[in-house]
């Protein structure tokens, strides 16, 4: 109760503390959106990312390597210890919003609504073109570093 579980994620954490998230919602109506859109307002509330041990320890394919667990794919985890059982919470410190609409809504929604600066939008159709270089270049766009003219380095 009390928990969103999207229709996809990508998840690049930080470490065990904070994360930054792009979730993909896939909506079959206007009053469906209208609901997962309510779920992500940030002014509404601050959002944090719950994993299971056993979600993280899950083995996931990487392109040219075969399978390794998901916490090694992050790149910035260390090994969850087999025993543990508590979930791992880390606060979202950026997110971005894909919602995919029934394409005979796409256009009406779009020409009347205005996204919020973490909303992004495409036609159920575009899903299928997720390879493409047109959505790859749509999907760049979701990443932080599109909010920067030089993408800043942490300071030393």
């Amino acid at each position: 109760m009390f928990r969103t579980q999207p229709d996809g994620m990508w998840v690049y954490f930080h470490d065990f503390r904070s994360c930054d998230v792009v979730v993909v919602e896939v909506c079959g109506t206007v009053q469906n959106l209208n609901d997962k859109r309510s779920r992500y307002i940030p002014a509404s509330h601050s959002i944090v990312l719950t994993c299971t041990p056993n979600w993280l320890r899950e083995e996931i394919p990487i392109r040219g390597r075969g399978q390794i667990p998901r916490w090694e794919a992050t790149g910035t985890m260390k090994r969850p210890k087999k025993d543990r059982t508590l979930d791992y919470v880390a606060a979202v410190r950026h997110l971005r919003v894909l919602y995919a609409l029934p394409n005979e809504i796409y256009h009406t929604w779009c020409s009347e609504h205005v996204p919020t600066g973490y909303e992004f939008y495409c036609p159920h159709s575009s899903l299928d073109s997720y390879n493409s270089q047109q959505m790859q270049k749509f999907l760049r766009q979701l990443s932080i570093a599109s909010q920067f003219y030089v993408v800043p380095r942490p300071p030393r």
